[in-house]
């Protein structure tokens, strides 16, 4: 994606020539190496490097601070390559560079975008940031699709450098074969390409076939030998399979891949465990021979129950830290706006357990598992009910009254928001026979046909009925009573008195 505001073709050619015809000279200040830019001097530095990577960060940003030094080494790492491309980096917190955000519009931090020849392609989030996986992405967009080595020394230094690289050895590099994988590493971008006609390579990989792809990794089964026909499409799906790991951590670069709308499965088995346990070795070997049975059908994921970054996924998983270890199944649905859970019949870390258990849910055999907290002894002590998923179809089902239910999310500022205007509601309400004021935590309690794919939610369930309507208007107390009013469900005088006056009403309003 090109970003919005980089400048055009014609625009960028008419400044360097200006510049040039002009015999102006520019110097930028440098940290260990690599360029610091601001608004001042951006388009600057864009014209006046033939290619340049800019690194828009944020002081602020975990991400943006661990990718600083991987800067540090690619700007090495080019140099020794003897290419002529700048790294650069920008803090758009700063005043005078905030309108660097307008005009790049970066979706996150750090985003990186390589400026070359006046056009602007920003580096996938979903690649590693690993400074030789950076170097083979540049190289790719700088027209070095692939590399011909001479030898088997040079070929085993090259591909040693990254952890995982495709090597083509073809006897004739202009063979059908060789064209078709000279068209592969032109257009996927998964590793780096090399190719070779070298007998010795031949012979130090002991290949007696004339056309051969390997692909080499530091991870998993160290080499894959392809021996599928030499289209581009067979070819980019053996590679695209087999550089994913057998076993995946989660983390911010893995995630997007894995759980991506690009992802080719969407069906999981996650392991949460600790690296303090003592047996999260064995854990971990054990998951890792039963993934090798389920390779292109499920990915399987390893969480760490350590790491408080993701304390999120393991609530919405409903995994507490002492519930670890444990694993269950999780499919994506809807766009993977929402995900099905399957649990084991036990937590056993036996193979054929585990096996049979993936298998089942794989062809059909298991139940879903809904999330649901445990009841409080006091859910209707207040105004505002306390729903689970226990108590949520006795409750807002409950065909002898009506319920007005708000679903919400812990984190959720809107919700939060709107919680004091809930509360009066359920204040004005109470002690009705006819309506009953809840709400319920959806991140923690799922309820089966009732998918909650935004913050907040409101849901009526009238009274007598099977008929649940969307709340969709204004979230303000005059929009949430006239609703009720509308169903039936009319104030009474004493409510009425109980209103806000109206200056905390008109502000209320605002939501």
């Amino acid at each position: 994606m090109i970003p919005r505001g980089v400048i055009s073709v014609f625009l960028l050619g008419l400044l360097y020539h200006n510049a040039h015809a002009r015999g102006v000279e520019y110097e930028f200040p440098t940290e260990y190496g690599v360029t610091v830019v601001a608004m001042k001097n951006i388009d600057q530095a864009i014209i006046h490097n033939e290619r340049i990577l800019i690194d828009f960060y944020t002081p602020w940003c975990h991400h943006c601070a661990i990718l600083e030094p991987d800067l540090i080494e690619l700007n090495k790492l080019l140099k020794s390559r003897g290419y002529n491309i700048k790294v650069a980096k920008v803090d758009v917190t700063k005043d005078d560079n905030k309108e660097l955000i307008n005009r790049f519009r970066p979706e996150g931090y750090p985003t990186m975008i390589l400026f070359q020849n006046g056009s602007a392609t920003q580096y996938p989030h979903i690649r590693s940031r690993r400074p030789v996986d950076m170097l083979n992405w540049i190289e790719k967009k700088s027209g070095s699709t692939f590399v011909e080595v001479k030898d088997a020394r040079d070929a085993l230094k090259q591909i040693n450098m990254y952890s995982a690289a495709a090597l083509g050895l073809f006897k004739d590099l202009n063979s059908k074969e060789a064209k078709a994988f000279k068209k592969l590493a032109r257009t996927n971008d998964e590793v780096p390409y090399f190719i070779t006609s070298a007998e010795d390579v031949f012979d130090e990989l002991d290949v007696k076939e004339s056309n051969k792809l390997i692909l080499f990794k530091k991870y998993d089964e160290l080499r894959n030998v392809y021996e599928g026909e030499y289209n581009v499409k067979d070819m980019e799906e053996f590679i695209n399979w087999h550089t994913i790991p057998i076993m995946n951590t989660f983390n911010s670069e893995s995630a997007p891949k894995l759980f991506g709308k690009d992802s080719p499965i969407n069906n999981y088995l996650m392991i949460f465990a600790s690296e303090k346990d003592r047996n999260f070795a064995a854990i971990m070997e054990i998951m890792t021979y039963c993934a090798l049975d389920f390779r292109r059908k499920v990915y399987f994921v390893y969480v760490n129950c350590d790491d408080p970054q993701f304390e999120g996924m393991r609530a919405h998983s409903g995994v507490k830290s002492e519930d670890c270890p444990k694993y269950m199944f999780v499919t994506l649905t809807n766009e993977g706006k929402s995900a099905d859970k399957y649990l084991p019949p036990s937590q056993s870390w036996e193979v054929d357990d585990i096996k049979q258990f993936t298998n089942d849910v794989l062809d059909g055999n298991r139940e879903k598992h809904y999330l649901s907290e445990d009841t409080p002894e006091d859910w209707d002590s207040e105004d505002v009910k306390i729903l689970t998923g226990g108590n949520f179809d006795s409750v807002a089902k409950n065909k002898e009254n009506s319920a007005f239910v708000f679903f919400y999310a812990p984190w959720c500022q809107h919700c939060q928001a709107l919680q004091p205007f809930w509360e009066h509601l359920g204040e004005i309400y109470s002690g009705r026979d006819d309506i009953i004021i809840a709400k319920i935590d959806a991140t923690r309690n799922e309820i089966p046909g009732f998918l909650v794919t935004g913050y907040p939610r409101l849901m009526f369930f009238p009274k007598g009925s099977d008929e649940v309507v969307d709340y969709k208007e204004e979230r303000s107390m005059d929009g949430l009573t006239k609703f009720l009013e509308e169903k039936g469900i009319p104030k009474t005088l004493n409510e009425i008195e109980a209103e806000p006056d109206e200056d905390e009403a008109e502000v209320k309003d605002e939501l």
